[in-house]
């Protein structure tokens, strides 16, 4: 008989909403390629606590990429993770169920290429992150390969100018060790150059 555990119980649960939409597994991440992107729903763990992460990614990132941490989703329930000590009981996922199936799915379903997808996530920024000072969270360079992909490269300019400035400002003001700062003044040379032929 198999382990009642939180990741057996996490693939049985979602299995069943996500199989029939074309998502596949791998490990601890439902996965869907579709058009130029990738939509992924990440289980992450610990030994007390876990949440939900979701991304939609361009094809175009490097591949150890795709699988990285996403939009938590614990965030849409107004708490940070939800408590898994002791045994697994079966409703667990029931309120990342809900969030997901509200919240998520309707923007897998309309996120089917990159710009849909960019679109979505700004607007699921906006809402998420309106306390923000900056209003919006840039999630770096993901955004930048998917408004270059579907050819906004003034938008694709915008955002690697952020990332810029905030490596820029942390050089400056030595948020790093000195150590890692000359590695730093690389990095931020590095992404200067694509920024003049992004630039419209």
């Amino acid at each position: 008989m198999p382990k009642n555990t939180l990741s057996s119980r996490f693939k049985a649960v979602f299995s069943e909403e996500l199989k029939h939409h074309g998502f596949l597994l791998y490990k601890k991440t439902f996965y869907r390629i579709i058009n130029d992107v990738v939509q992924t729903l990440m289980l992450n763990k610990t030994s007390t606590n876990f949440t939900l992460e979701f991304s939609i990614l361009p094809l175009c990132l490097p591949i150890q990429d795709l699988f990285r941490e996403g939009y938590d989703i614990s965030v849409q329930g107004k708490r940070g993770w939800w408590d898994c000590l002791g045994e697994i009981n079966e409703d667990i996922f029931s309120e990342a169920m809900f969030l997901f199936s509200q919240n998520v799915m309707p923007i897998f379903t309309r996120g089917i290429h990159s710009e849909s997808a960019y679109s979505e996530l700004i607007n699921y920024e906006k809402m998420v992150y309106s306390e923000m000072p900056e209003g919006v969270y840039l999630r770096g360079y993901s955004f930048v390969m998917m408004c270059i992909s579907y050819g906004n490269y003034k938008m694709a300019h915008n955002h690697l100018s952020v990332i810029v400035n905030r490596w820029d400002q942390a050089y400056k003001k030595s948020y790093l060790k000195l150590n890692h700062k000359e590695d730093v003044k690389k990095k931020i040379g590095h992404l200067k150059r694509p920024m003049m032929k992004c630039k419209c």
